[in-house]
């Protein structure tokens, strides 16, 4: 998938949340794992629908579990399943690297 197709089809998702036709980011690490999801898709050759596939499956694992929490857990398998378990759960509970103070896993 090019860059620009892989972007067309994140921001195009249907479950995203919306304001106005744009997506809506209640804090800046929801943001971020939007583009790290996007930038997976691209760089690792996948569809947007290995992406979606896997945001659907963590939403009803939990339907719980507030959305962008389950979009970094899809993140996160969509990551092991691509690179052959690199991530090794080093982001504890689907959390989101470097979002201190801001989000899940926050330090």
């Amino acid at each position: 998938m090019s860059p620009v197709e892989a972007r067309d089809a994140a921001f195009a998702e249907p479950t995203l949340p919306r304001a106005n036709g744009a997506p809506v980011f209640d804090a800046p690490w929801q943001a971020r794992a939007h583009a790290m999801a996007v930038l997976v898709v691209e760089r690792t050759g996948r569809t947007w629908d290995d992406f979606r596939a896997r945001l659907i499956g963590a939403v009803t694992e939990s339907p719980d579990r507030p959305y962008w929490e389950s979009w970094v857990a899809a993140l996160d398998d969509l990551v092991d399943e691509s690179v052959g378990g690199l991530s090794g759960g080093a982001v504890p509970g689907g959390g989101v690297p470097g979002a201190a103070g801001d989000g899940p896993g926050a330090c």
